[in-house]
């Protein structure tokens, strides 16, 4: 939703972007009358501070609305006018755009939209999302098996160190609540940043000292908790209470993440094989090679010059793979399908490099990426 509001090219502050995202989460929205004890009984349970005579309710904040989907693994998440200790915009409206900047959805200091951003909005199951209306045939909050793919490698190369060493720690767990998860961050937490290259004594005092206190106020738990819960590594026990238990193929999961050489060897060459079990799919023999899911997400996510960057497009090609059920593909086999087309059609494929020498866009003429989608003239 937040991604929604943001321009690609227009920049704006982080007052202007939670001022949109605020506006459009908060909008009333009508209860439809064939959902109305359902949300009821959401708002009962969740939100009954923020409602007065609930049995007389006729409109609930849109994000409400969403958010007592009885399809949802998750109830919580709504967010407040409440007071954060923050020193800018003091509500938890401003946390969001802060998340989607360390998720590289959005451009630090003007808010605009990255091509990471773009992909997430690609992947809407019928395109952009009508928030007018307050419809529920798409439910933004309900993810896809693509979305949650994409969502967890976003996690996981923001934060994978970290979770891969709570995950690791809980593993002997059978279920588990706040105060449990609360006891192995703060081991979890000084193990991974005493491994952290020019981390110095008092830089490691001043961000366990900040852990301690996200860790007292329950806030740097839940960021680790109900994000898995929608991506469906974890399962909420109960509607209410904060009790967790892994999913089927969650412990398998862990371990593989565990085992990995690195955090982000595993993205890359490993994350969609190993999500298949938990997401209930099934690679079939495709139908479709990988050069076609290549050039239809390149004709999804190529800006006016044509160049996009060349992991977004590998992350849009392996979560359209998913979303069709054929969950063969990796990154690196995207990123190494693309040297091939390079090798094999020339400058017809070309790639720029960033400021560090590394392959970072790629550009692919347009007229063979529509053949290799398989578009004709005659069409």
């Amino acid at each position: 939703m937040l991604c929604s509001v943001a321009s690609p090219s227009y920049a704006t502050s982080l007052e202007g972007i939670t001022t949109r995202f605020q506006t459009l989460i908060t909008d009333l929205k009508k209860i439809p009358p064939e959902r109305r004890a359902e949300v009821l009984q959401y708002v009962t349970s969740h939100r009954s501070g923020q409602y007065k005579s609930v049995e007389k309710l006729d409109s609930i904040e849109l994000q409400d609305l969403y958010l007592s989907d009885a399809r949802l693994p998750s109830h919580s998440g709504a967010l407040t006018g409440r007071l954060r200790p923050v020193s800018y915009l003091n509500t938890e409206y401003v946390e969001i755009p802060t998340w989607a900047n360390n998720l590289l959805l959005l451009r630090r200091g003007n808010y605009t939209l990255t091509d990471r951003g773009k992909v997430l909005l690609a992947l809407q199951p019928k395109g952009k999302i009508n928030y007018s209306t307050g419809r529920m045939e798409v439910n933004p909050f309900l993810l896809s098996p693509s979305e949650k793919y994409f969502f967890l490698y976003c996690i996981l190369e923001s934060d994978g160190d970290l979770i891969r060493r709570l995950y690791d720690r809980l593993l002997a767990l059978i279920t588990f609540n706040n105060n449990d998860v609360g006891h192995e961050m703060s081991a979890s937490l000084l193990a991974t940043q005493q491994e952290s290259t020019g981390t110095g004594k008092s830089e490691l005092s001043r961000i366990m000292r900040a852990a301690e206190a996200g860790i007292k106020s329950g806030q740097i738990l839940t960021t680790r908790l109900e994000p898995l819960v929608d991506c469906g590594l974890l399962r909420r026990t109960d509607a209410v209470q904060h009790v967790y238990e892994f999913n089927d193929g969650t412990r398998a999961f862990i371990q593989n993440l565990s085992g990995a050489s690195s955090v982000g060897e595993f993205l890359v060459s490993s994350l969609a094989s190993n999500m298949a079990f938990f997401l209930r799919t099934t690679a079939t023999e495709p139908q479709r090679n990988i050069r076609f899911f290549t050039s239809r997400s390149y004709l999804q996510l190529r800006s006016g010059l044509g160049y996009c960057s060349i992991r977004e497009l590998a992350l849009l090609t392996v979560s359209n793979a998913i979303y069709e059920g054929v969950s063969r593909f990796e990154i690196d086999d995207v990123e190494r399908e693309l040297i091939s087309l390079s090798k094999e059609y020339g400058s017809k494929v070309r790639f720029t490099k960033n400021r560090q020498g590394d392959i970072a866009l790629v550009r692919i003429d347009r007229d063979l990426a529509e053949n290799l989608y398989g578009i004709t003239e005659s069409k």
